[in-house]
């Protein structure tokens, strides 16, 4: 048996694949399990890093995940406004690789 929930608001941290209004991920982009690592090199930050004449720094801290968390919780404190207005709640994906993308806009 399985009972809906219709006022839950939940939210899925992805890896790859850019989350924009209502483009989702493609499912075989947000199933890649990746490093902090890889979704740095996937969102072009480690091109802000090193010198030009050698190859991209690694960014020094993992962010990329912690940079996805704080997109999460700020889409849920949207969802949360528009579920006590509708009354019903939302799936949501923050996409870490378009969070860290987003956190490097101002470099570029």
């Amino acid at each position: 048996m399985t009972i809906r929930i219709t006022k839950l608001v939940s939210v899925g941290i992805i890896t790859l694949g850019c989350v924009l209004g209502p483009l989702a991920a493609r499912a075989d982009e947000a199933a890649v399990a990746a490093t902090d690592l890889t979704i740095a090199a996937a969102s072009y930050a480690m091109s802000l890093n090193g010198d030009r004449d050698r190859p991209p720094v690694r960014v020094g801290v993992p962010q990329a995940y912690n940079f996805a968390a704080a997109a999460g919780a700020a889409a849920v404190i949207i969802a949360l406004q528009e579920r006590a207005v509708s009354g019903r709640g939302q799936h949501l994906d923050a996409s870490a690789q378009a969070a860290l993308l987003l956190s490097c806009q101002g470099a570029v």
